[in-house]
C-alpha cells in the first residue's frame, strides 16, 4: 500500500502538470501537441512504463516535469523492489508448499486458480517502470530478460543492488566508468554470495543466462564455480547446475562475453541464480547479467 500511494502522489503530481499544458496548447490552437499530451497522459493514468527519451510533440515546458516524473518514479522503485521480491519468493515458497500438501485432492477449480497465480509472479506486470518482463508473443523462440536489476543500477538504501538477496561482504556494486557492475572480492576461505530467485513459466523448456565477466587477480584456473543456477525440490530432490566452470583469460583486465544454457526439471516453479565464491579466491567483475526463457 506505501508503495502505490508513493507512487499515485509522483503519478498525480506529472498528471497535473499534463492537464495545465493541455488547456494551454489547446487554447493556442496547437492541435498536434494536444494530441501528444493526450497520449503522454493515457500512458500514465495506466501506469505505463515511460521511454527515457522525451517524446516528440510534447510541449518543451514538460520537459522538467517529465524529468521530475521519471525520477521520482524509479527512486520509489528502487526503495521498494527489494521488500516486494522476497514478498513474491516467500508467497511462491506458501503457494508450491500448498500444492505439494493438496496432492490429488486439490479440485480442479483450486488447481486452475494456483497456475494461475503462479503465472501471474512468474509474468507480472511492471508498474511505473518497474523490470518485470512482458509477455513473450506466441511464436517467439525467446522470451524478455528475466533478471530484475541485471545491470545493477538500482540500489537500495544500504548501497546493495535492488533485487538481489546478499550473503556477506565480498559483493559489492562499484562504479566503471558511468556504468554499475558488481565486484565480487573472493579472500581465500570466504564465505556468502548474491543471488536472486526467479519464478519461471512453463511455457519455455529451457534458460539462457548470459554476462559480461573479467578476471582483475587471482590464478585464471582457481577462479570457478562463481555462476550457479539452483532450483527447489523438484519431485523429491533439489537440483542445480554450476555454470561458470572457469574464466577464461590470463587476467588482462578485458570484459569478454559469457553465456550458458541450462535446462531445469519440467515441474521446477523459479530458479535461482547465485554468484558465489565455492572456495576459490581473486577478483572477478560482473555485468549485464540476463536470464533469458527458450522455447
Amino acid at each position: 500500500m506505501a508503495r502505490l500511494a508513493a507512487l499515485k502522489q509522483v503519478q498525480t503530481r506529472y498528471l497535473a502538470a499534463l492537464s495545465g499544458a493541455e488547456q494551454s496548447s489547446g487554447g493556442a490552437g496547437k492541435v498536434p501537441e494536444v494530441a501528444a499530451i493526450l497520449k503522454e497522459k493515457q500512458s500514465v493514468a495506466n501506469g505505463e512504463a515511460l521511454a527515457p527519451a522525451f517524446p516528440l510533440g510534447l510541449p518543451a515546458s514538460l520537459q522538467g516535469s517529465r524529468t521530475d516524473f521519471l525520477k521520482d518514479a524509479a527512486a520509489v522503485q528502487r526503495d521498494f523492489l527489494p521488500r516486494f521480491s522476497r514478498i513474491d519468493t516467500d508467497y511462491l515458497r506458501a503457494l508450491l508448499a500448498f500444492e505439494a500438501r493438496s496432492g490429488a485432492a486439490m479440485t480442479p477449480e483450486a488447481s486452475r486458480a494456483l497456475a494461475e497465480e503462479k503465472g501471474r509472479l512468474a509474468n507480472g506486470v511492471a508498474k511505473f517502470g518497474a523490470s518485470a518482463p512482458a509477455p513473450a508473443a506466441a511464436n517467439a523462440t525467446s522470451g524478455a530478460n528475466l533478471a530484475a536489476n541485471g545491470n545493477f543500477a538500482q540500489l537500495d538504501a544500504n548501497g546493495a543492488p535492488a533485487g538481489w538477496e546478499v550473503e556477506g561482504d565480498i559483493c559489492k556494486v562499484v562504479a566503471d566508468g558511468s556504468a554499475k557492475i558488481l565486484r565480487m572480492n573472493e579472500p581465500k576461505g570466504s564465505k556468502g554470495g548474491m543471488y536472486q530467485s526467479i519464478p519461471i513459466s512453463h511455457d519455455y523448456h529451457s534458460f539462457e543466462v548470459k554476462a559480461r565477466v573479467r578476471m582483475l587477480d587471482g590464478d585464471a584456473k582457481a577462479n570457478r564455480g562463481c555462476i550457479n543456477v539452483w532450483g527447489p525440490p523438484a519431485g523429491s530432490e533439489k537440483w542445480g547446475v554450476n555454470l561458470l566452470g572457469s574464466v577464461s583469460g590470463e587476467k588482462t583486465k578485458a570484459w569478454k562475453p559469457w553465456h550458458a544454457t541450462f535446462t531445469p526439471p519440467a515441474n521446477s516453479d523459479r530458479i535461482v541464480i547465485q554468484f558465489c565464491p565455492n572456495g576459490t579466491q581473486g577478483t572477478l567483475d560482473f555485468a549485464d547479467v540476463e536470464v533469458l526463457p527458450k522455447r
